[in-house]
Formats: C-alpha cells, sequence, structure tokens
C-alpha cells in the first residue's frame, strides 16, 4: 500500500489535520451498547445499583475543564452497557444504576477535544476489572505517556462517517473503528503505525504494522488489540523517539487514496 518516507509523513501530517473534523465526543463514543434488561443472567434480580465511580482530577492530573467527556464501557458475557458519566467541581461521576452488581470488564475512557488546528483529540483509556457491587474512586490521567491510563488519539470524519481511536504507545496494539454501512467512494482502509530512533542523527525505522480491511466485510464498530499484536510485543521495553500513525482510504487500482488522519508522538 502507500508506504511514505518520513519527510514527506511529515509534511503530510499538517496538512491532513488542518482538516479534520473532530468536534464534541459526548455522543460520539464509538462503542456498541447491547443494555438489554441488565439484569444477571439467570437470577432475575433487579438492576437498581446505588453504588457509583468517581474520577477526581486533581492538580497533577489533566485540568478537567479541558476534558470534553468520559464514558464507562461495561462488558460482562454478552452484555455490554455504555454510560456516561456527569461533570462536577473536580471530578466526574458514573452513577451504575442499570448495571448490576457483580464484576464487570470495564473502559473508562475520558476525552479530551483537539488543543489546535494540528494536535487531534485525545482519548485515555483504564481497563479494570471493576467490582460493580461498591462504589470505586479512580484518579483522573495525568496526560503523561507512562500513565495507568493509556493514551489514543481520537478522530472523527463526518464527511466519510468514520470514526478512529489509536494507541499512543508502540507497545499497546488498541485500535477502535468505527466505518457507515456504507463507505463513499473507496473500497479498503489502512492502517500502519511507524516507530523510529534516531541512528547517527537520523530517525531511523525500528518498528512498522499495517492492516488491511475491505470496507464491504467490514461495517460498524470494531474494537481490536490483535491486528498490532505482534507489532506491539516486539516494543515492549524497546527505547523509542518518535512514533506515525496514518488512517487512509484506498481503491484497488491507481493512485486513488485519501489519508484522513496521520499524526506523529515523539517520546519526550
Amino acid at each position: 500500500m502507500k508506504i511514505f518516507t518520513r519527510p514527506l509523513f511529515l509534511l503530510l501530517v499538517l496538512s491532513v489535520m488542518a482538516v479534520s473534523s473532530c468536534r464534541t465526543y459526548e455522543d460520539n463514543d464509538i462503542t456498541p451498547d447491547t443494555t438489554g434488561t441488565g439484569t444477571k443472567p439467570g437470577t432475575g434480580g433487579s438492576t437498581e445499583n446505588s453504588n457509583q465511580v468517581t474520577i477526581a482530577f486533581p492538580k497533577t492530573s489533566l485540568d478537567i475543564n479541558t476534558t470534553d467527556s468520559v464514558v464507562a464501557v461495561f462488558t460482562n458475557g454478552t452484555t455490554i452497557i455504555r454510560k456516561k458519566a456527569t461533570k462536577g467541581g473536580t471530578f466526574y461521576i458514573l452513577p451504575l444504576n442499570g448495571v448490576y452488581a457483580g464484576t464487570w470488564q470495564t473502559n473508562f475512557k475520558v476525552y479530551m477535544a483537539p488543543t489546535s488546528a494540528t494536535d487531534p483529540a485525545r482519548m485515555y483509556r483504564y481497563e479494570t476489572n471493576l467490582n460493580t457491587a461498591v462504589s470505586t474512586s479512580l484518579v483522573a490521567p495525568t496526560g503523561k505517556l507512562a500513565d495507568t491510563w493509556k493514551p489514543n488519539l481520537f478522530f472523527i470524519s463526518q464527511n466519510y462517517g468514520v470514526k478512529f481511536a489509536v494507541a499512543v504507545l508502540p507497545s499497546d496494539p488498541y485500535y477502535e473503528l468505527f466505518l457507515p454501512q456504507t463507505l463513499i467512494n473507496y473500497k479498503n482502509i489502512y492502517i500502519e503505525r511507524y516507530v523510529y530512533k534516531t541512528i547517527d542523527n537520523s530517525p531511523t525505522v525500528i518498528q512498522y504494522g499495517n492492516i488491511t480491511l475491505k470496507a464491504a466485510e467490514f461495517k460498524g464498530f470494531n474494537a481490536n488489540t490483535n491486528a498490532f499484536g505482534p507489532f506491539a510485543k516486539a516494543m515492549v521495553d524497546v527505547p523509542w523517539d518518535s512514533t506515525d500513525v496514518s488512517l487512509q482510504l484506498y481503491n484497488d487500482s491507481g493512485n486513488d487514496f485519501r489519508i484522513l488522519f496521520s499524526h506523529t508522538t515523539v517520546n519526550k
């Protein structure tokens, strides 16, 4: 597919980010909700749950005033419940009503709006097995690369109906992608990730990974940690200086492609 040299990639970053459409994410988390009754299978029990999760934003964390929204996705078997938190003064509150008491695989997501035309939106995620039989307190992300909350880039294309999140850290294989039922003008989706280390004063590729998806076979939402699994595993505990990611649309013939999103992250 389309593999760019680093100088060309860096030139493309500015032009792509200038036309990227990233707005509020209050209703744009791309995880589907299969709540149903939310009742524990086989119990006939109630979904009433007075417990809650509090996410505090102390001075050592991101400024809560720069946050866009907070979402939690609870998974137990085939049941997926997506809930939005309510913002307080220096915290978010997420009531657990509708989530029966038990242990749920939970993915908390803190969304940050872009700070400039060249700086994309961020999504910080914290994954845990949450005991919903009790209330829980969490501390918000710091915004640093090394944190219990994993940093992700987040992008929405209003023109194509594509929503995309991808891990920043090379050792993290996570990505999310939502495609509409019909992808306008293009047949394929291409995601690529580069990792660089400066060797002899020159940025050198030390790891590369890519995946290709056919739009006709891939519709709706997918969260994936397998496709970039080998890429991420190879980067565990490996020093790096910068990393690039791009999301592209393309057709099978000719030089017909469009870069929807690209960004470079410097390790500092």
